[in-house]
């Protein structure tokens, strides 16, 4: 997948407000303490591939808000291609919103949705996928804990947020 320039994409609220500045967005929901920015994209077929991105700012112990993107491919090779497409645009994002964070707050980690179950069809491609992140520097979470991928963003790509804010 060819790199991409997430931050100048169109982002929303988790109610679907537009949000003008992804950059000024996260700065802002970064203010106050302990909090830390988590990354996950995940994706699914309608009429073509649609993935969706997002940003997490988790307050630790209280919650967070939730910004994301939604990133559209004509249809796809494999669960492999879909995964690694995945991972990848969630470390697009991860590099290019980093640079505005404020020094107290970390990016916390990247969310794959890939499971180690190898009872999962994910599962052959969980070592992969984790160490393509890891391999660029980020922490990396996977199912069942990784809940910006396999929840945020799933609930989302399923349409489950629509009309219901």
């Amino acid at each position: 997948m060819e790199q991409q320039s997430m931050i100048e994409k169109t982002w929303y609220t988790l109610s679907g407000d537009k949000v003008e500045d992804i950059r000024d967005a996260v700065r802002k929901a970064c203010e106050g303490s302990d909090k830390v920015v988590i990354i996950g994209t995940d994706s699914q077929m309608h009429r073509r591939l649609e993935f969706v991105t997002t940003i997490v700012v988790y307050t630790i112990g209280k919650g967070g808000r939730v910004f994301y993107t939604k990133t559209f491919q004509e249809h796809v090779s494999s669960l492999r291609k879909k995964l690694v497409d995945e991972a990848w645009l969630s470390i697009y994002t991860a590099w290019q919103i980093e640079p505005y964070l404020p020094p107290d707050v970390d990016l916390g980690a990247i969310h794959a949705d890939v499971n180690p179950d190898p009872t999962a069809d994910s599962s052959k491609y969980h070592d992969e996928i984790y160490w393509l992140i890891k391999g660029q520097g980020f922490e990396v979470v996977t199912k069942p804990l990784a809940y910006a991928s396999s929840h945020i963003a799933e609930h989302i790509v399923k349409h489950r947020n629509v009309g219901r804010y």
